[in-house]
């Protein structure tokens, strides 16, 4: 879906791999889309380790669970977008369109 929209993407399975990738990518990334669950890191743990190594990079977490449950689960990191579980196209375009809508994005 991401690519349909015109976005190069860097997918990996796990909340390990996701910081790996910021940190190898960060200057050329735009926005974080995070699972809430995930296997070997949860997303409430790798939105915890974003923070401390890219904040300004916006997070959009997705998941089945309401977003209240992933306030809580956050636990008080803050994310900039929200998207519940099932994904549509016009969902996913419309919400990472007002979060990079949200802070000027650098050109990579």
């Amino acid at each position: 879906m991401l690519r349909s929209l015109g976005f190069e993407v860097i997918a990996v399975p796990s909340g390990a791999e996701a910081i790996e990738a910021v940190q190898c990518h960060a200057t050329h990334l735009r926005a974080v889309l995070l699972d809430l669950m995930m296997p070997i890191m949860s997303g409430h743990e790798t939105l915890k380790k974003l923070r401390s190594l890219a904040r300004e990079l916006p997070v959009i977490m997705f998941t089945g669970y309401s977003e209240e449950f992933v306030r809580k689960e956050t636990k008080g990191h803050p994310y900039e977008g929200f998207i519940q579980k099932p994904l549509s196209l016009e969902n996913l375009s419309a919400e990472i369109g007002r979060v990079l809508a949200l802070k000027p994005v650098s050109p990579p």
